[in-house]
């Protein structure tokens, strides 16, 4: 019989993602054995080992910076990121008066040690930097919810946290996904959770897990999730979302990479294509896409784009870049003997400047369709060392002209 392990990394506001792919193993029936974690990871490791998905939902869903780092926070925007961290580093690092009432609030410790659930957590002694793993059977009754704190005490951030006189810091400088824990109590199954956060991630682990394990699944974002200091509710209900289906994608509920479509609505060739072209045209990665609902969205995006005038200027840059392109070239199946590289090079770099932008992005994209629907296979961006630059743009370009979006 398996033991299933969830190992969760270290990684402030992003930790909503793993509540995420915590209610996506639940919707897949997968079960779990042992819950181990670092910071973030200690809280939500708490919260699984208690059984309790829609308080951790709820925990998330109220999150705000100011109600989690005790500082003077008035007059700041919630998602600036870089005046908090000021405000934080003036101070001497944030108190965690605020966390630690929300944490009285929801973890049980009598249920984590009564759980069917193994339960193990991560911190570091300060100032000796010493490693502290430690399953709930090891830890004092009473002083779980400390420990938990120490965890996520993500110094020189966030105070070094007090326990009966000695310092205890952030796992995460040790070791921020403890897989090392899983191992230890004999899970043949690790389903690992990177928030790719600071931290120090012990490769070795991984790769023993790797080789060791039955099934060693690790589960990251390919989207942004945000500024890891800043708590925002409406961030937190986006990347909850994304940990949900990019988990369901991992185990081959739905097919995609970046974004979430039907299965079998798409060949793994037109998947390429669509994934690129949602992703170039920013659509919501928190839907789960079918052909007619990706074409309809697709096509409203780009009337959107279309019908912008700021984009005048890039589209007319980029013509000139098509056309150096062309000319360095001589055209994909022409002879390019004598054609400088670096020139070439160069030709791309001033492509991907003038698209720097996240909003002008699919400016390129419609470039590169235009050149392909007017020279066909002497478009330039068939040419192999442009192709291979610029192989996502023109993959969603393939998709837009397949299926007669421009």
């Amino acid at each position: 019989m398996k033991k299933t392990a969830l190992v969760l990394s270290g990684g402030g506001s992003r930790g909503a993602y793993e509540i995420g792919v915590w209610k996506g193993l639940k919707k897949l029936r997968i079960s779990i054995d042992m819950a181990a974690g670092t910071s973030v990871g200690a809280i939500n490791g708490a919260m699984v080992a208690q059984k309790a998905l829609k308080q951790a939902e709820h925990l998330w869903l109220q999150m705000e910076t100011d109600m989690i780092f005790d500082i003077e926070s008035s007059g700041i925007p919630s998602e600036d990121a870089v005046a908090y961290a000021r405000e934080i580093v003036l101070h001497g690092g944030a108190g965690s008066t605020g966390l630690a009432k929300l944490l009285h609030q929801y973890i049980n410790e009598d249920k984590i040690r009564r759980s069917s659930i193994e339960y193990g957590l991560v911190t570091v002694q300060f100032p000796s930097f010493e490693k502290h793993a430690l399953y709930a059977r090891d830890i004092p009754k009473g002083r779980l919810t400390d420990f938990i704190m120490a965890s996520a005490s993500c110094f020189p951030a966030v105070r070094k946290y007090d326990i009966d006189g000695e310092y205890f810091i952030d796992g995460g400088y040790r070791d921020n996904l403890p897989v090392s824990m899983a191992l230890a109590a004999g899970a043949d199954r690790i389903i690992a959770v990177d928030l790719e956060a600071v931290g120090t991630v012990d490769r070795e682990s991984l790769n023993r897990a790797s080789i060791e394990c039955k099934e060693f699944h690790l589960i990251k974002s390919p989207l942004p999730l945000g500024n890891f200091l800043t708590f925002d509710r409406l961030n937190t209900a986006r990347i909850m979302r994304l940990g949900y289906l990019d988990t369901l994608r991992h185990f081959g509920k739905y097919d995609g990479i970046r974004y979430t479509f039907k299965k079998g609505e798409f060949s793994s060739h037109q998947l390429l294509g669509a994934d690129n072209a949602a992703y170039f045209l920013e659509l919501d990665p928190g839907e789960v896409y079918t052909e007619k609902r990706l074409k309809a969205a697709a096509s409203t995006r780009l009337k959107r784009i279309t019908d912008t005038s700021r984009l005048s200027e890039a589209f007319s840059a980029l013509k000139e870049v098509v056309s150096n392109a062309d000319t360095y070239t001589g055209g994909a199946r022409a002879e390019t003997a004598g054609r400088s590289k670096a020139a070439l090079k160069r030709v791309m770099d001033m492509a991907r400047e003038l698209v720097d932008d996240a909003d002008l992005r699919m400016a390129l994209v419609l470039s590169i369709a235009d050149s392909l629907k007017e020279k066909g296979e002497d478009s330039a961006f068939l040419h192999p060392m442009i192709f291979k630059m610029l192989e996502q743009e023109i993959q969603a370009a393939n998709f837009l002209i397949r299926e007669k979006l421009i």
